[in-house]
């Protein structure tokens, strides 16, 4: 008897190892699968975070930097546009300043367009299939740039993520 709990217990916590059940995140990893490249957005940027130094475009060559040195192609919009299910990689900054401080939000995820399976006459639709760990907190107004090596960490996750389950 002792035995058999063993040997149950082991296939409970190997079974998704062993190809059975998957975890969330490995179910979100594999969204990812056979994208051809990868198309991307920034937003939030407001002409606050401009002025104190955070440009947009900082952020979009960060982005593009670290996607093409990962191995990752990067898409145009028409190339975008004629990929099935429109995957794009979103990153939003967000924030809010009082006095001197602001507080932040960073969230970069991957948007594909789905379908539901139980009324598929409905046009797809675009969500996010994927996400990196969000960063929340605060942050003097003359260090906003710092907020660029927060994004930097969450497209690293996204790079690991996309390689997990892609050769590039």
């Amino acid at each position: 008897m002792k035995g058999t709990m063993i040997a149950l217990l082991t296939l409970v916590v190997m079974w998704p190892a062993l190809g059975g059940a998957r975890t969330p995140e490995q179910q979100r990893m594999e969204t990812l699968r056979a994208l051809p490249g990868v198309y991307f957005v920034v937003e939030g940027l407001g002409d606050q975070l401009q002025q104190e130094g955070l440009e947009t475009s900082a952020i979009q060559s960060d982005v593009e930097f670290q996607l093409r040195q990962a191995g990752i192609r990067i898409m145009t919009e028409p190339e975008w546009s004629m990929t099935p299910g429109k995957p794009f990689l979103y990153v939003r900054v967000s924030t809010v300043k009082k006095e001197d401080r602001y507080a932040f939000h960073l969230s970069v995820e991957m948007f594909q367009a789905v379908r539901l399976e139980r009324f598929q006459e409905l046009a797809p639709v675009q969500v996010p299939t994927w996400r990196a760990r969000e960063e929340i907190g605060m942050i003097e107004a003359g260090q906003v740039k710092e907020l660029r090596q927060y994004l930097a960490e969450q497209i690293h996750q996204f790079i690991e993520a996309f390689r997990a389950v892609n050769s590039t």
